[in-house]
């Protein structure tokens, strides 16, 4: 069980990147909000002490129901290899859908923020 005063979430959380990011997140003893589309994948971390969250990338409530109170947000988005227009995929899951935001890195910021925000008073 987690016992640092931190959370943090990790989208791509069983990827070979972010499984990694939350490995070392939990050795530290924070709370780590994992971030996938599997719910079986996701258990392996869940033993461990994280706290699964299933969602796609485009999923904006999802997303809003994992980074709601973390201190910080790893993004990790998929890559897509089969689109023929390669850059056009990366325009398209980078910027809008997420509550008009304009990239999934600020709709991330603004619920660390408002967190810290509400805790401080």
């Amino acid at each position: 069980m987690p016992t640092g005063t931190h959370s943090y979430a990790v989208m791509g959380a069983t990827g070979h990147i972010g499984k990694v990011v939350t490995e070392r997140l939990l050795k530290r003893g924070t709370e780590v909000r994992v971030i996938g589309r599997s719910t079986e994948r996701l258990k392996g971390l869940a033993v461990h002490g994280a706290v699964p969250h299933v969602a796609a990338f485009d999923d904006a409530d999802a997303l809003c129901d994992a980074f709601c109170g973390a201190e910080a947000v790893f993004v990790m988005i998929p890559s897509d290899y089969t689109t023929g227009e390669f850059l056009a995929y990366q325009d398209r899951v980078g910027v809008g859908g997420h509550r008009g935001k304009t990239d999934i890195a600020d709709f991330a910021e603004e619920f660390a923020t408002a967190f810290r925000a509400l805790t401080r008073k």
